[in-house]
Parts: C-alpha cells; sequence; structure tokens
C-alpha cells in the first residue's frame, strides 16, 4: 500500500460548522487596536495565520502573545459552532471504511484543539482517528505546512505516504509544503475554480469519491518511474 494515512481539516471538508470566523478576526482585530496598534493593515478576510505573520514582523509583538488573543476570540465561536455542526456527505461511511482498510487518519486543523474534539465527539467519529493536531499544537497555522507536518510526524509515515483532504485554497497551499498529496474538496470554503487555479492533486465532490482516489493514487505510483 503506498497511501498509509489519511489527513483531514475539519470545517468544511470533514463536518459542515456555521463558524463565525468574520466575526473571531474582527474581534482580534479590535483587540490589537485596543492595544495601540495600527491595523489599516489588517483584513478579516486575511487568513489568520497572515495577520500574526504581519503583525511579528511589522511590530515585533510576540507571537506566543499573538496566538493567546486568537485564541480568547476564537474560541467561544468554535466551541459554539462545534455543537452545532454536521457531518459532511459520505464522513459516516467512508472515515470508518477507511480504518477498516488500515490506514492511519488524521485531522490537522487551524481550529483550537477543544472545538475540533468536540464537534468529532459530537458527532461520534472522534475515535476512529489516531492524531489531531490543532492550532496551538504548532508554530504556524495553515497555510503554512507545519499542521500537515506534525501531523504526519506523529501518524509515523513519510510525506510520500501521505493524503491531505481540504476544502480551501490555504488546504491545499499547506499540502504542498508538506510535501502530501493535495485533494480539494467541493462544497466547502473555497470554489472548484479557485481550488483549481492552486492545482491540487485532485478535486472531489463529496467523501464518498475519496476511495476511488485512493486508488487512483496506488495505480499511479506503481507505474511511476522509480
Amino acid at each position: 500500500m503506498t497511501i498509509k494515512a489519511i489527513i483531514f481539516d475539519l470545517d468544511g471538508t470533514l463536518v459542515a460548522m456555521k463558524l463565525k470566523s468574520r466575526e473571531a478576526k474582527e474581534k482580534f482585530i479590535q483587540k490589537i487596536k485596543e492595544a495601540g496598534f495600527d491595523v489599516k493593515l489588517l483584513n478579516p478576510s486575511m487568513p489568520s495565520e497572515f495577520m500574526i505573520q504581519l503583525l511579528v514582523t511589522r511590530y515585533g509583538i510576540s507571537r506566543d502573545l499573538l496566538m493567546r488573543v486568537l485564541d480568547e476570540c476564537f474560541q467561544p465561536y468554535e466551541l459554539e459552532a462545534a455543537a452545532e455542526a454536521e457531518l459532511r456527505p459520505g464522513a459516516k461511511e467512508v472515515i470508518p471504511k477507511l480504518k477498516e482498510i488500515g490506514y492511519r487518519l488524521g485531522v490537522a486543523s487551524n481550529n483550537g484543539r477543544m472545538g475540533v474534539r468536540l464537534a468529532l465527539e459530537k458527532l461520534g467519529i472522534l475515535d476512529y482517528f489516531d492524531v489531531i493536531v490543532a492550532r496551538g499544537d504548532v508554530d504556524k497555522m495553515k497555510p503554512d505546512g507545519s499542521p500537515i507536518s506534525e501531523c504526519v510526524r506523529r501518524l509515523g509515515v513519510k510525506p510520500k505516504e501521505t493524503v491531505y483532504v481540504g476544502d480551501a485554497v490555504i488546504d491545499i497551499m499547506a499540502a504542498k509544503k508538506a510535501g502530501v498529496y493535495a485533494i480539494g474538496i467541493l462544497g466547502g470554503f473555497d470554489s472548484r475554480e479557485t481550488l483549481e487555479k492552486n492545482k491540487p492533486d485532485y478535486i472531489i465532490e463529496n467523501l464518498s469519491e475519496l476511495l476511488h482516489v485512493l486508488k487512483n493514487i496506488e495505480k499511479d505510483d506503481l507505474f511511476r518511474p522509480r
């Protein structure tokens, strides 16, 4: 078996969550403003990681401090969304099947650990996952590759033996940086056109297609020159 591990994004990929991320980012920006810093360069449409990097680079603010502020802003919204989360189509059938086949399973998310565990536990799939890497487990968030790379490390596999499934451009970017196969899933954050521009290895419409894609990857690797 060429592929040994499947890692998933959470929101928009495994589950549908009505996370008020824009409101959380606006709250974060307001707190930075109240601390006396110019926030004109910050925009709630930016990935959180970009805002953190900009503040560290421009003002020399401690990253640890910024991450604590980000946690304070996001956690209430994440817990609220996790309590109302629903499984995305195909997840209930595919996740147990992947585990039965023998794949190692992980989650690499920009969400906090409490929200991730709450959503997975509520929906009855927490025990299928060998590893969870959340926002507080790594130095940088997606689109940096660190969350996926750390998940790969903890799963005890190699990047080339791993697939990452996500619904957003930052997922595709992170997967490529981590050196794993990048699979975009539709119906989440970004459109097909936007995902295609970032050249994932595959695009699927729902999780029920994942087993077929894995077979294709295995087949392609079998005939790839060594």
